[in-house]
């Protein structure tokens, strides 16, 4: 399906269709009320009818068709087994993929459905990762995940937690990534903790500062370390309206936050006015 150009407008517009019914149709467990109407098990049945229908080799549009799959589910409950298997014999081939969005409604739908295959998956692409970003993508899907892990697959997902010791947040980061460690130990049956306790219980062996995702649009990240008088920043790397994009924080935490002289923070805080 999808095939020439008048095949895809239809294909999209039918998947977005089939999106807003979903979006009506009924609320997720943790926003449904008492008074509202139970999710409808026959009209799930007919819309992963219609969304098998796009799931083809040659559909150009996966990421979209991966998160109707994943609304319909939300707003209509899990699946039976045999739709789980049947669903998990299309998707699995497609990860990983090339695309990162794409590896990234993927994997939260492989875990969904409990992939035997996706922990091996997403920890390799969580080895190859350039940023901090991607990993935590991956780390956070997978925390949820109960089967097709082996020790050494368990091993290196819970080692991850040790090396990002040494990542970079906002005030939240770090009680995050203990929201996600915690979620995951509690997949673990007590062999598996027993056989993990040296990993659990070792202290963090944080990792040199990996380099987050751009922020905004030409503004490249620095390639190691921390930010040493915000050089990639300040250096030139951002010009005109870039620039300014890039330096929308305020001149208080600019003078806060660099070592710099006083005259060179009024010049900052200058460039920051215009």
């Amino acid at each position: 399906m999808a095939r020439t150009g008048a095949d895809r407008t239809q294909a999209a517009t039918a998947l977005a269709a089939l999106t807003a019914l979903l979006r009506v149709s009924a609320q997720d467990e943790f926003h449904r009320k008492p008074t509202d109407a139970a999710p409808s098990s026959s009209l799930q049945a007919r819309v992963l009818a219609a969304l098998e229908r796009f799931a083809g080799p040659r559909f150009h549009a996966r990421t979209a068709l991966l998160r109707a799959c994943t609304l319909c589910f939300t707003r209509l409950g899990s699946p039976d087994e045999l739709t789980r298997t049947r669903l998990l014999a299309r998707v699995e081939r497609w990860f990983p993929a090339t695309d990162r969005a794409l590896n990234s409604e993927l994997c939260q739908l492989l875990v969904y459905l409990q992939s035997p295959r996706v922990a091996a998956a997403a920890l390799g692409l969580i080895r190859n990762a350039p940023t901090q970003e991607e990993q935590l993508d991956y780390i956070r899907s997978l925390r949820m995940l109960r089967a097709g892990w082996t020790p050494e697959l368990r091993r290196d997902y819970f080692a991850w937690f040790n090396r990002a010791a040494g990542y970079r947040g906002g005030s939240s980061f770090a009680g995050f990534l203990k929201m996600i460690r915690a979620d995951a130990l509690t997949t673990l049956t007590e062999p598996e903790r027993a056989a993990l306790k040296d990993v659990l219980d070792a202290p963090p062996r944080p990792r040199r500062w990996l380099p987050s995702a751009p922020r905004w649009p030409g503004v490249r990240t620095p390639p190691s370390g921390p930010w040493p008088g915000c050089r990639p920043v300040w250096s030139g790397v951002c010009r005109g309206a870039t620039w300014r994009a890039a330096a929308g924080c305020s001149a208080r935490r600019v003078a806060s936050s660099v070592i710099a002289s006083p005259a060179k923070v009024a010049r900052w805080a200058q460039t920051l006015r215009k």
